[in-house]
């Protein structure tokens, strides 16, 4: 399934490979990394985390779009912190170009400078419907500005639906378990390696 194509309310099981399928996530350090990387695009990105499994070539997520009413917060607190940054380092600079304008505007009342059009701006309390690819660019390149290494991820990732109880109860015992068929030591079925939110399973889904 094309991720492009995917914007829908459904519980998305992703996979997602490091590029060759080379072995990295071999230390807790690195996993911890890309565990954070995942819980923040989740908030930010509005998109309600059941569990993830880091695997030393490859990562399991679970996830479902959260209200769309509630979607665009994280995003718009971030935008709003940017504009406070902005106007606090400002030092008079709009209003002297305000002042600018206004002379010459009383200069020349008759011909006036012809403005493009701008486009229409969302608005801060608009809501932002982010979509699974939105979210999965945003794990990806978080993890990957951290390391720094040019091209780390595979492009594609896996992507199948869970509709019903019995798929969603067998997903989430495939990302406690998945590191057993891979032969992995026991540290690979705990955190960081490891995350379920039993809170969010029983909020959302059980």
């Amino acid at each position: 399934m094309s991720q492009r194509a995917i914007n829908g309310d459904f519980v998305y099981f992703v996979t997602f490979n490091v590029q060759d399928r080379r072995w990295f996530f071999v230390t807790p350090e690195r996993a911890n990394v890309l565990g954070q990387a995942i819980q923040t695009s989740c908030e930010m990105k509005g998109f309600v985390l059941f569990g993830y499994c880091i695997l030393p070539n490859h990562v399991h997520v679970m996830v479902l779009p959260k209200d769309k009413t509630t979607m665009g917060n994280a995003a718009t607190s971030q935008r709003t912190r940017g504009r406070v940054r902005c106007e606090g380092v400002d030092d008079g600079i709009a209003e002297k170009k305000q002042s600018e304008q206004k002379e010459t505007q009383e200069q020349d009342p008759v011909f006036l400078y012809t403005q493009r059009r701008r486009p229409r701006r969302r608005s801060l309390s608009e809501p932002q419907n982010f979509t699974l690819s939105d979210l999965m660019h945003s794990i990806k390149s978080t993890f990957s500005l951290w390391l720094d290494q040019g091209k780390f991820w595979q492009h594609r990732s896996n992507i199948r639906l869970v509709t019903n109880q019995e798929d969603f109860n067998n997903k989430i015992n495939y990302i406690q378990y998945n590191y057993r068929k891979m032969d992995l030591p026991e540290s690979y079925g705990k955190d960081p390696f490891v995350n379920i939110d039993w809170n969010n399973i029983h909020r959302f889904w059980a």
